[in-house]
């Protein structure tokens, strides 16, 4: 658990530095590629920090 936490920290990290790229690079293509990586990577990062869903065992039937 604490593993998942530490990568949903270094992904959240990458993204906010990307984010710096995002707006110090203004309308190039550099900016684009930005803009999917952080969002690519804090989805990631708050999905381990969050644990993700956790799913209950469905009853067989018989």
């Amino acid at each position: 658990m604490r593993e998942q936490k530490i990568k949903g920290m270094v992904l959240l990290t990458i993204a906010g530095i990307f984010l710096v790229i995002f707006f110090l690079t203004r309308g190039d293509i550099k900016s684009f590629f930005s803009i999917i990586i952080v969002l690519v990577c804090g989805g990631l990062g708050i999905l381990y920090i969050t644990g993700g869903q956790k799913r209950t065992p469905r009853r067989k039937r018989r």
